[in-house]
């Protein structure tokens, strides 16, 4: 006789899911927003207990927050957002944190195994979006872990997303610039 009472099963995925392409001219519209002077650039930093700080032997990147008033940058993610969702059935409010752009140049040693879930700010995050920018650039494949390593090495255009909690990194960039979009869709805490 059990005891307890079931919870709803999910039959969705909690892996990567492909979320399609956006043209070449958005692709160079979006590494152009690295000339806005409205975004600000940060170097790229990791998490250690309560605080962010520049580790580049983790996280090799060079990063602009983009400003609120790209309201189409914005209109891409959420677009990217309902195709994820289609796949994620998570309960999600929206984007509360300002999508990030990435350029890795080489030699970089890349991002390293890592999950977009943490403390404070980024325990809401539920859904991880990623938009490869171009593809001239040798490594730099994303590389993901669940019940085995996956890589991949997307073509200009393809957004991905995957659970914030799904281990993953960007493997070393060997030669020119690695351009991505990446940006995370919050909802109450995972529990």
């Amino acid at each position: 006789m059990a005891l307890a009472i079931n919870p709803k099963q999910n039959k969705n995925s909690h892996g990567v899911v492909n979320c399609g392409d956006i043209s070449n001219s958005i692709c160079r519209r979006l590494i152009d927003e690295h000339k806005n002077q409205n975004n600000k650039l940060v170097t790229g930093r990791v998490q250690q207990g309560d605080k962010y700080i520049e580790n580049k032997n983790i996280r090799d990147v060079t990063a602009w927050i983009i400003h609120e008033d790209n309201e189409w940058v914005d209109e891409i993610i959420i677009n990217t957002t309902y195709t994820a969702l289609q796949y994620l059935d998570y309960d999600v409010v929206g984007l509360l944190e300002r999508p990030q752009l990435l350029r890795y140049t080489a030699p970089s040693k890349g991002y390293q195994w890592h999950i977009d879930l943490g403390q404070n700010e980024s325990s809401n995050r539920k859904i991880s979006i990623s938009i490869n920018l171009n593809d001239n650039y040798d490594g730099g494949a994303l590389a993901f872990f669940s019940d085995k390593l996956y890589k991949l090495k997307m073509p200009r255009g393809q957004s991905v997303a995957f659970p914030a909690f799904l281990s993953h990194k960007v493997m070393p960039i060997t030669k020119g610039e690695r351009w991505s979009l990446v940006a995370w869709i919050s909802g109450g805490v995972f529990r």
